[in-house]
């Protein structure tokens, strides 16, 4: 999912401190977007962490960590992460705009939302933002549509006005699950390039 996020919390370097392809197990570095919690650690250590107040129109999702670890609790804004054995491990506070992680909405709903807290982040391009718009909409429904038996998609599989040639999915074991990630996949490509340039570019 695209999310806002922010730098916190102070960050040790000794000049113990491993380089960035060592295996060492001490002196690791943590560092923590989107919150506090970073420090210097050695491997095992439980650190606590903690996200940031959310801003306006947003709320805390998750924790996120590419370079290992374990989260106690990955939902909860406070929570113990475990230092693996990597120099420089990068954990995120994640957060969404619009609505609750809890709430009971459409993931159409979702993005549509993470696309309208970008608008207001971006500058204001009225003809761009309905262009916008609508081309998320349709890639959303276009993704929904081509896991039904009776609805047809608007463009995909459709050549004849765009180079967009697609296969028909026969049988899907879970429908419901793959258009949820249809639908996340269409609609976060266009966001990512339709907003790199934004001056909110790093809030999506």
């Amino acid at each position: 999912m695209v999310l806002a996020t922010g730098c916190g919390g102070g960050g040790g370097n000794g000049s113990g401190a491993a380089g960035p392809n060592s295996q060492n197990s001490t002196n690791l570095r943590l560092e923590v977007a989107g919150g506090t919690g970073s420090a210097v650690v050695d491997a095992g250590d439980r650190v606590n962490i903690s996200a940031a107040e959310p801003e306006k129109n947003y709320y805390f999702s998750h924790w996120s960590s590419r370079d290992g670890g374990v989260f106690a609790d990955p939902t909860a804004p406070d929570t113990t992460f475990t230092m693996p054995t990597v120099a420089l491990v990068r954990v995120r506070a994640n957060f969404l705009p619009g609505v609750h992680p809890d709430a009971n909405v459409s993931i159409a709903r979702r993005w549509n939302e993470v696309l309208l807290q970008a608008i207001r982040n971006d500058y204001a391009r009225p003809t761009v933002h309905a262009r916008n718009l609508f081309h998320v909409s349709s890639a959303m429904y276009d993704a929904w549509a081509a896991f039904t038996e009776i609805e047809s998609p608007w463009l995909l599989g459709d050549s004849s006005r765009v180079d967009c040639e697609f296969a028909p999915i026969e049988e899907a074991t879970n429908s419901e699950q793959m258009q949820t990630q249809a639908i996340s996949h269409a609609a976060y490509r266009i966001i990512r390039h339709r907003f790199v340039n934004s001056p909110g570019a790093d809030s999506i």
